[in-house]
């Protein structure tokens, strides 16, 4: 009997919870929706960054997530059920997903060409390890101002946050120097935080190598010492002179080369490994992007100083002995911008017996250059051994040397969100159910 009447209360505590729902809604004040391409969310658009999901099955309208979004112009609620009407002004804090009393909400990326899930934030960013924050691109963040944003919230709440500062610990250790990592370092500096930058790439690479719809997505964004940023519609070379000069006149700190390993969570703070060295922090800021440290031969020789991983300034490799290892786009693009110069000897090395990941314009150029000898072309070869002077090269079970100053790796990169994997804060292999 006892149980039976229990059963009845919660059911109707239920049914008085749907109610009082349903009247919130009605109070809701009616939002304007704007008509626009990228503002409106139909299940057959890709989106550009991270961006709230809703379930129509579950959402009962009670506004709760339009309430709680610090944005204001995210979501709104229409005929009785949540709706995303500006997914650009997103900035992932997840307070709707927090907010929504039923759990009808999650957060995603772009369904075609994002499978990751995301890690789960709370509203200041933060993740569920304390300390460790994570905003642009591995927060879902693909918009530059968005990007942006997102990491000068974060810093501030780094600044608000209640942590006991130890000796030798940095109060921020900021991973990566492109978009967000810059203005957190900005911000970082402006409220005098003791902070390190660090980002694997040269000075300016971190932005050089964007696909060109993250340029277009860039509006504007305020930073201190800076005032407002006007980006507009730049090329890349233009963004790149921009990043140097916003790093010249704010005299951030940033160590170039050297790639994060390794960020293991103490009882107070964390400890950071590179390659280089080791940091002491009592926060984390990861804000690199999604594409992480470059895949590596793992041959013998490959410390030598002579081995890069990107082409920066062509013309320093005048007059030597090139070797370019790899079967992508970007491998054969350095092949060929080297051999533009008509004074190196370039050699173009990949396993593979043909380039069938190359696009055919690029093919067609290599085909030109390997013609006129400005490029000599190594199928199914491998680089066993790197030497000062020459590298080894198997190519058919036959072993021979090839005199070479240089060699560049092309084999693509990993994926930062490796770094996500070992910290158990995602899953990299699990499909986003979006």
């Amino acid at each position: 009997m006892d149980i039976t009447i229990s059963g009845w209360w919660y059911f109707a505590l239920f049914v008085v919870f749907l109610a009082w729902a349903r009247y919130r809604t009605k109070r809701l004040k009616k939002v304007k929706i704007p008509f626009q391409a990228n503002s409106l969310v139909l299940s057959s658009f890709n989106l550009p960054n991270i961006h709230p999901v809703i379930n129509d099955t579950q959402c009962i309208g009670c506004g709760s997530c339009a309430r709680a979004c610090p944005e204001q112009n995210v979501i709104a609620i229409i005929h009785d059920k949540a709706r995303l009407i500006n997914a650009s002004q997103c900035l992932g804090h997840g307070a709707c997903v927090n907010a929504c009393p039923m759990g009808a909400i999650h957060l995603a990326f772009d369904r075609s060409t994002r499978g990751n899930q995301l890690p789960q934030l709370n509203p200041q960013f933060e993740s569920e390890i304390p300390g460790l924050f994570i905003v642009g691109e591995l927060a879902g963040m693909g918009l530059i101002r968005n990007a942006m944003e997102q990491a000068k919230q974060a810093i501030n709440n780094i600044r608000m946050r209640n942590y006991e500062r130890l000796e030798h610990h940095y109060d921020v250790l900021i991973i990566g120097a492109g978009p967000a990592g810059l203005a957190a370092s900005i911000c970082a500096d402006h409220f005098s935080l003791s902070y390190i930058t660090l980002e694997q790439a040269p000075p300016g690479e971190a932005v050089a190598h964007f696909p060109r719809q993250h340029l277009s997505s860039a509006h504007s964004v305020s930073l201190p010492k800076i005032g407002k940023i006007q980006f507009g519609d730049l090329s890349k070379s233009t963004l790149v002179n921009l990043w140097r000069k916003l790093e010249r006149e704010t005299k951030v700190r940033i160590r170039y080369r050297e790639t994060v390993e390794k960020i293991i969570p103490q009882n107070k703070g964390f400890v950071i490994k590179t390659n280089l060295s080791s940091y002491r922090c009592m926060n984390v800021l990861l804000a690199a992007g999604r594409g992480g440290s470059p895949r590596k031969l793992n041959i013998p020789g490959e410390h030598l100083t002579k081995v890069v991983y990107q082409l920066d300034k062509p013309r320093q490799y005048a007059n030597q002995h090139v070797a370019v290892v790899g079967a992508t786009n970007e491998a054969v693009e350095t092949a060929l911008k080297i051999a533009q110069l008509n004074i190196s000897n370039v050699s173009l090395i990949y396993s593979a017996e043909t380039l069938s990941k190359v696009s055919k314009f690029l093919i067609t150029q290599l085909i030109q250059a390997e013609q006129i000898a400005r490029i000599k072309i190594f199928p199914n070869s491998q680089v066993t051994e790197i030497k000062s002077q020459y590298i080894c090269l198997l190519q058919k079970q036959q072993f021979f040397q090839l005199k070479n100053q240089i060699v560049i790796v092309c084999l693509g990169r990993t994926s930062s969100s490796k770094l996500l994997h070992d910290l158990k804060l995602c899953d990299i292999d699990k499909p986003n159910v979006a």
